[in-house]
């Protein structure tokens, strides 16, 4: 559910950021597309920390969970590095080759400050020019997001399902046994009497 809630959320965001390729929605719709991204993570995290945590001994839950969290670091530099290659390498084109030809000359500072492209009246030419090139840089991160997620509904096929209940249940007599023994032990040495 989390996965597909992600992706949901994700794809609404293709269509969000470039409505019919010349406005992008309303704040309230990316809110609520985000808000879908959040709970779907929130949901398939903690689900696939819990089922590294359950299918492990208990000496070895602190690695399992070191591990879970460097890979998921790990994926998250990944995306980083992917999506920030996709803004430099697309967005600079796209101002230079929207922006009047007046203006081409400022497409570097435009692309390093969001102050800068601010500066231009809304309306003007522009103006104009800088947000198509922001909405459709925008739409093909959302793209290559969405993407990135489509493999994660094969993948959770294949995560094991856990019977947390069970676990439980087999631990409590895992312990129950260890006690037994030891009291078994116990009670089989020869008590020792003072010679005094």
């Amino acid at each position: 559910m989390g996965v597909c809630l992600c992706i949901l959320g994700q794809g609404l965001q293709i269509y969000l950021v470039n409505i019919n390729g010349d406005h992008p929605a309303n704040e309230a719709s990316f809110i609520t597309a985000k808000t879908l991204v959040g709970v779907g993570r929130g949901f398939y995290q903690t689900a696939a920390q819990v089922c590294v945590q359950a299918v492990v001994t208990r000496e070895e839950v602190a690695v399992a969970t070191g591990v879970y969290f460097a890979a998921m670091n790990f994926g998250g530099a990944i995306g980083t590095s992917i999506s920030g290659a996709i803004w430099r390498s697309n967005l600079l084109y796209k101002l230079t080759l929207y922006l009047p030809t007046d203006s081409k000359s400022k497409a570097s500072s435009i692309f390093q400050s969001i102050v800068v492209a601010q500066k231009f009246a809304v309306g003007s030419d522009e103006r104009t020019a800088i947000d198509r090139a922001y909405r459709e840089t925008q739409k093909l991160l959302a793209i290559a997001a969405t993407c990135v997620l489509v493999p994660m509904l094969l993948a959770m096929w294949f995560i094991k399902n856990v019977d947390l209940s069970q676990n439980r249940k087999e631990k409590h007599d895992v312990d129950r046994g260890e006690i037994n023994n030891g009291v078994a032990e116990k009670s089989t040495q020869p008590e020792r009497r003072s010679l005094n």
